[in-house]
């Protein structure tokens, strides 16, 4: 069985053995103070945000409609919070969730980074659905899927590149 790693944004506060995820963010130990990079997306400006990245490990309690209610599962936490956002800018403030280790400094810095590399990621599924129209395929079999997805795959990089060099000349 293949464990896969996962890097995921609180969404909801779920139930710890402690109490909360809430309430154990404030526990959470600080790792590094760190310039972000927040790029231009709509009416927000590019900017540079100085954050503070906490990080620690909580056991997440299943829901109490799951087959095994008194299981938990253990995550840990990487909070990062923006410190003195410029007037009118809301902070930056996100609790990410992860299998991933965050013992150090550049664990958590990695956390993050894979966290940002989230918007690149949709755009390049956002190439194979609406640039290539892979959905609207119509394919008969797994192999001819899986051929069609090898091509169009690179297809998505190449826009996605097209975009990336049009904007950094």
């Amino acid at each position: 069985k293949a464990e896969q790693g996962f890097v995921i944004r609180w969404a909801k506060n779920r139930k710890t053995v402690e109490g909360c995820i809430a309430d154990e963010i404030k526990q959470a130990e600080i790792k590094v103070y760190s310039p972000i990079k927040i790029p231009r997306n709509g009416q927000r400006k590019k900017r540079q945000a100085k954050v503070v990245i906490k990080s620690c490990s909580v056991q997440i309690k299943a829901p109490k409609t799951a087959k095994c209610p008194d299981e938990t599962m253990s995550v840990n936490l990487v909070v990062v919070e923006e410190i003195n956002p410029p007037e009118k800018v809301e902070p930056l403030y996100w609790v990410l969730l992860t299998s991933e280790p965050i013992n150090t400094e550049k664990d958590c810095l990695i956390i993050v980074g894979y966290y940002k590399a989230r918007w690149t990621v949709e755009d390049f599924h956002k190439g194979l659905k609406t640039g290539c129209r892979l959905e609207n395929r119509q394919l008969s079999t797994k192999e001819q899927l899986e051929k069609l997805l090898g091509l169009f795959s690179v297809m998505a990089f190449q826009l996605l590149l097209l975009r990336f060099l049009s904007r950094n000349p």
